[in-house]
């Protein structure tokens, strides 16, 4: 099925692929201006932000709340009358510890608020809940992506191969770029985009968020 975009691209394979760079250079440029460092991390707001400023080049619902339901993998995710009482109540919840926030990474999955880019953009914003409340981030080029999206499939019922896999690749390398651009090639080849590296990419300056 062809997915309408702002860039006029008819051919799946290249939409991909423009997205992926785009997508790359966006994140890098999220990065480059700690931006997040003074975004209340944790909510769905924090969230939508962070799949806005990836998408908004590239597809008119960056940021928005589906407007179909959408399931993966034999994963049903929330219907989409409730997404808004889904995200106000992760939203709330605690999220004071690598248990709290493990909690709330595998709710927003199970809510997969977005049309597409969900999980590209929900590593970043664990990450910057990581960051904010423990000083430390996962290093995704730490996670065998096979083995990430099996862990991930299971979590509704058992998360704790999920849990244990994200622990055992934490850092509090929290601002080392390099290990920021592996981790993202890694963090996109969870979602099948591997055409980029990261390192290789021509950045612009990067652009301030807006709330």
């Amino acid at each position: 099925m062809e997915l309408v975009n702002k860039l006029g691209i008819e051919d799946a394979d290249e939409l991909a692929k423009e997205e992926e760079r785009i997508a790359k250079i966006r994140a890098i440029q999220l990065f480059d201006s700690k931006e997040l460092d003074h975004v209340e991390t944790g909510s769905y707001t924090c969230l939508s932000i962070i799949h806005r400023f990836l998408f908004d080049e590239i597809y008119d619902f960056a940021g928005t709340i589906r407007t179909s339901n959408n399931s993966a993998d034999n994963i049903m995710y929330t219907p989409v009358m409730f997404i808004g009482s889904a995200v106000k109540a992760i939203a709330e919840s605690p999220q004071d510890t690598f248990e709290d926030i493990m909690i709330k990474f595998t709710e927003m999955n199970l809510t997969h608020p977005f049309f597409k880019g969900n999980g590209r953009a929900m590593r970043i914003w664990i990450n910057a809940l990581f960051k904010q409340q423990i000083s430390k981030v996962v290093d995704w080029s730490q996670i065998d992506p096979d083995t990430f999206n099996e862990a991930l499939r299971k979590s509704p019922e058992d998360s704790s191969v999920l849990n244990s896999l994200f622990e055992g690749a934490l850092t509090d390398a929290v601002d080392d770029r390099d290990l920021f651009l592996a981790g993202l090639d890694a963090s996109f080849a969870y979602s099948g985009f591997s055409a980029y590296k990261s390192a290789e990419l021509e950045v612009p300056p990067e652009e301030v968020l807006e709330d």
